[in-house]
């Protein structure tokens, strides 16, 4: 194989083994539920598949209490990804732990990444298929 061919092929295997990394919505705040905190008795994931949280496109939810931290749950495959998420916390209080995200068609938990605040929009540039709890606290 030429070097050039190889060279060529490992950067395509570095950009595919790269964990993606959610960054928050341009738009700041999710515009689904999330601009004000609901009264939802105990914090959710909400999981969207439009990328900006759009109204409308956040129909998957997961309760967060009670769930043990540190194993992979899995996020309910629909025919459409999610490209956005966001933490509804009741009254918008901090949580005592933190959420992440695996990457969608990647074994979890190999490429995680935290949803940094509550009630604020994250972008998921590779879907998910699976969130963790852990320890820590999202504010």
């Amino acid at each position: 194989m030429p070097l050039r061919t190889f060279v060529s092929l490992l950067a395509v295997v570095a950009v595919i083994a790269k964990p993606f990394d959610p960054t928050p919505s341009p738009s700041g705040l999710c515009r689904a539920n999330a601009i004000t905190p609901s009264t939802a008795a105990e914090p959710t994931l909400i999981m969207c598949t439009a990328a900006d949280c759009a109204s409308g496109s956040c129909q998957t939810s997961y309760k967060l209490r009670d769930v043990a931290t540190g194993g992979c749950l899995p996020i309910v495959a629909t025919s459409r990804r999610f490209l956005s998420a966001y933490i509804d916390s009741p009254g918008g209080a901090t949580i005592p732990f933190s959420v992440w995200v695996n990457r969608d068609r990647a074994p979890c938990p190999q490429f995680l990444t935290r949803i940094p605040n509550i009630n604020q929009c994250t972008a998921l540039a590779g879907g998910a298929n699976a969130y963790v709890l852990r320890s820590g606290s999202t504010p």
